[in-house]
């Protein structure tokens, strides 16, 4: 399996300021929270950036995809997880249109 950190969060992590690629070996019951829970016991930081264990949350600044999908739609932090999987941590955003180009008139 292959967890990419992109940059902001990699480098709170301290993997470097640029995208961060870690291969990780996935046992047959390894579930999204099961991963999280061990890459917070490995990397420094990982618990205050990325994954909230005593609540059991992804932080408000960061988004899990699973092969391109968020987790909260693939079974949450319970979604199993198979060798080949891609998991993808992305720093915080935010942003929207200010209404000046919505094509809505008011």
């Amino acid at each position: 399996m292959t967890l990419t950190i992109l940059p902001w969060t990699s480098g709170k992590l301290g993997l470097g300021p640029g995208k961060a690629l870690l291969r990780e070996a996935i046992g047959e019951d390894e579930t999204i929270e099961s991963l999280l829970s061990r890459l917070t016991d490995r990397i420094a930081g990982f618990e205050e950036w990325v994954y909230d264990r005593p609540e059991r949350r992804i932080h408000e600044h960061c988004t899990l995809l699973v092969n391109g999908r968020a987790h909260e739609g693939i079974g949450g932090l319970a979604a199993p997880l198979r060798d080949g999987d891609e998991v993808t941590v992305l720093p915080g955003f935010a942003g929207g249109a200010d209404g000046s180009r919505s094509g809505f008139d008011s």
